[in-house]
């Protein structure tokens, strides 16, 4: 297989460079869904909250 452009270092300088990117890119993605699951867990536990725990405690059957 022939190199894409004639010098193997520049060659090389290419496909590490395209590499750079696609870890980046990665990275990037990996900590917006860090972020999104980080903000959206309160929301989730909030909405979920009158079916489960937090309905055993409430300021109404805490003054009996």
């Amino acid at each position: 297989m022939r190199y894409l452009i004639p010098l193997p270092l520049l060659n090389s300088v290419i496909i590490n460079g395209i590499w750079l990117i696609f870890s980046w890119l990665v990275a990037l993605n990996y900590a917006v869904i860090i972020a999104l699951l980080a903000l959206a867990a309160p929301l989730t536990w909030q909405s979920s909250c009158p079916k489960t725990a937090c309905a055993t405690w409430s300021p109404k059957t805490a003054d009996g």
